[in-house]
């Protein structure tokens, strides 16, 4: 659907001002003939005005006659004593008073001043009137002067109806122009849509391209990093190992010393008890039977203690010596699994190398399987955004060639109003129309057919001041790109 309505456009945006125009020409019209039907219509009208001031002024002669005779009639006693009825109103239905009087067996009796003067004033107050009633009908007639000022109110409008046509004319130019001019805005920010989007393909394409090649240098890069890295730490524990290895030997060598000063102390203690113990005995064997008991008895306790004494430190001698000997046993053990352990180190360094840098390829494969699809989508949208823009401007072109018919059927329609009543009217809205798209197509053309991804080129448009293309989405996209991408595309 064009954004101007359907597809085939019944009327414009200014399609009030053309049956505006229309309509003030067919007023004008009708007005004239109004004009002169009341033109004719003014003889009679004077006519009936002044037959209205004639039947006044007669009204008035009456009234001032009738006052006066029955005032005269009041002074010389021509009123009737039965139904008080003056002798001029008897004779004013055309009646006689004297018969009256007979008939009704009455007489003539004359009214008092107070009547006299209370009549009169009735009456001049009627005549007063009248007289107002005259004089306002003396400056005018309602109907002849209402119709003068119809005749003027038309007159009037009639003056006033080719300017508002040329007033409408210039608004319906200024309301199609602006409504163009939108619509045109409209048109042409579709279009960039699809620039925009073209644009935005374009520089997918190159910098997915650029991806595929970095993730591949970065892999490298990344693999000599981490095989390095897994040598520093092998030999790091390699180091660690070799330390402990010394620390053990030595503590082997410090236990050993410590074991052989030990048992010299205590032979040192035990010398001297097992001189002493042998030396009881000797007694004991030679003398015993010669001793008395209780001397004996204390040979023989004294040997007692002497045994247990010799026997604690053989003890302890034996303690030491299981202790010290099976810390030095552990202390062995544990150097030879050091030492394995630093010699398989050696050997699974390239092994642990290889699986190091395995564990990174795949992220690395994901990124690059990811660039090359996204490269891949990328053509697509480009093919799109291109067929798309094509379309919409085939489609733009063919609605504003109906709208300028249907601009200048509006135009004709308005001009053909003004020339029956000689009135000028604005006709350069479909020109004015058709330079506005043609400047924004130009603009938008150039962009999508010329500009390349990069700042200069692209933001430096050759568009109107009226429409400033919409690159936000652009910009923000550019804005959005990290130093590597931009070198892809660069900048």
């Amino acid at each position: 659907m064009s954004l101007y309505g359907s597809i085939s456009f019944a009327q414009s945006i200014g399609i009030g001002e053309v049956t505006a125009i229309e309509s003030n020409v067919a007023s004008y019209e009708t007005n004239g003939k109004k004009i002169d039907q009341y033109k004719i219509e003014l003889p009679a009208l004077k006519r009936d005005w002044d037959n209205k001031v004639q039947k006044l002024e007669a009204e008035l002669a009456a009234m001032i006659k009738e006052r006066n005779g029955i005032i005269e009639d009041m002074k010389v006693g021509a009123r009737c004593s039965q139904c008080n009825g003056w002798k001029s109103e008897f004779e004013k239905r055309g009646e006689n008073f004297e018969k009256h009087l007979g008939d009704v067996k009455g007489y003539a009796i004359p009214a008092t001043t107070g009547e006299i003067s209370s009549k009169r004033k009735e009456y001049d107050e009627k005549i007063a009137i009248k007289r107002v009633q005259l004089q306002s009908l003396n400056k005018g007639d309602n109907a002849y002067l209402k119709k003068l000022r119809d005749i003027e109110k038309l007159e009037e409008e009639q003056r006033k109806i080719c300017p508002e046509i040329t007033r409408l004319s210039k608004v319906y130019e200024t309301k199609v122009l602006s409504n163009a001019k939108d619509k045109h805005k409209t048109w042409a920010a579709e279009l960039m849509n699809y620039t925009t989007k073209k644009m935005i393909a374009e520089d997918r394409v190159a910098i997915n391209k650029a991806r595929a090649i970095r993730y591949i240098q970065e892999f490298d890069e990344e693999s000599k990093r981490v095989r390095e890295l897994v040598k520093n730490k092998n030999e790091e524990e390699q180091h660690k190992k070799d330390d402990q290895l010394k620390q053990n030997k030595q503590a082997i060598t410090d236990l050993t010393i410590a074991k052989k000063d030990r048992l010299n102390a205590e032979q040192i203690l035990l010398s001297p008890l097992t001189k002493q113990l042998a030396e009881i005995d000797t007694e004991l064997k030679q003398n015993g039977y010669k001793m008395i008991d209780s001397l004996k008895l204390v040979f023989e306790n004294r040997k007692t203690k002497l045994q247990q004494e010799v026997l604690s430190i053989n003890q302890r001698i034996k303690s030491f010596e299981t202790e010290k000997d099976n810390a030095i046993a552990k202390l062995e053990t544990e150097n030879k699994k050091l030492s394995n352990d630093i010699f398989q180190l050696k050997v699974d360094l390239p092994k642990q190398q290889q699986e190091q840098v395995e564990l990174k390829r795949p992220g690395f494969d994901q990124k690059i399987a990811a660039a090359k699809q996204d490269e891949q989508q990328a053509g697509i949208d480009l093919a799109e955004a291109k067929k798309s823009y094509a379309d919409k401007v085939k489609k733009y072109k063919t609605d504003q060639g109906q709208y300028s018919n249907l601009i200048v059927s509006e135009s004709n329609r308005m001009a053909a109003a003004g020339r029956k009543i000689t009135c000028s009217v604005w006709n350069q809205t479909n020109g004015l129309v058709i330079a506005n798209w043609s400047k924004l197509s130009s603009c938008t053309d150039h962009i999508f057919n010329m500009a390349k991804a990069n700042y200069n080129s692209v933001f430096n448009h050759s568009c109107t001041d009226e429409f400033v293309p919409d690159l936000k989405y652009y910009k923000s996209f550019l804005d959005g790109l990290n130093n590597d991408d931009r070198k892809a595309l660069f900048f």
